[in-house]
């Protein structure tokens, strides 16, 4: 699962985030919660994740409980608008689903999907995203679904050919 700060501010987005997806005990969800500010006093919080939005705290590298943010040094904080965020990160399943639901062509069968993923993996990502699934599948739905592409460590709307 991708945890880095680049993987967050991708997630960020309004596409991603007004998806809403249905949270139960059972899934675990990966949610970077700043509104309490904990993290892992071994890994730092880059780890800052919950399962289920704030009931099982830990740390998804070596499972121990997260601190407070205040007893842990050197610890930068993913903060916009000056408040504290919490951020869904979806797992790749979780993306899969999401560009599985969203296609309405009629290619919508798994082997298409990963036809056209492929191609967007070939021909498309940009190097900086391609080193983990979790953001060419990010990558992938905004170019297919949104029509952005992430440069600059932003999602940019591509102009259209006209």
């Amino acid at each position: 699962m991708d945890t880095t700060n680049e993987y967050i501010n991708m997630c960020s987005c309004f596409e991603i985030q007004n998806i809403n997806p249905d949270f139960n005990i059972e899934d675990q969800n990966f949610i970077a919660n700043f509104h309490h500010a904990k993290a892992c006093p071994i890994h730092g919080s880059k780890h800052l994740w919950t399962k289920d939005l704030a009931i099982d705290f830990f740390c998804v590298v070596c499972g121990k409980p997260l601190v407070r943010v205040d007893d842990i040094p050197e610890i930068n904080s993913y903060i916009e608008n000056g408040n504290y965020k919490s951020i869904w990160l979806p797992r790749q399943d979780q993306l899969q689903e999401i560009a599985f639901d969203k296609r309405e062509d009629s290619c919508h069968d798994p082997e298409c999907l990963l036809h056209d993923f492929g191609k967007y993996v070939v021909h498309y990502a940009p190097p900086e995203i391609s080193n983990t699934f979790e953001k060419l599948w990010l990558g992938f739905i905004m170019l297919e679904f949104y029509r952005k592409k992430w440069e600059n460590q932003k999602w940019v709307k591509i102009k259209s050919k006209n």
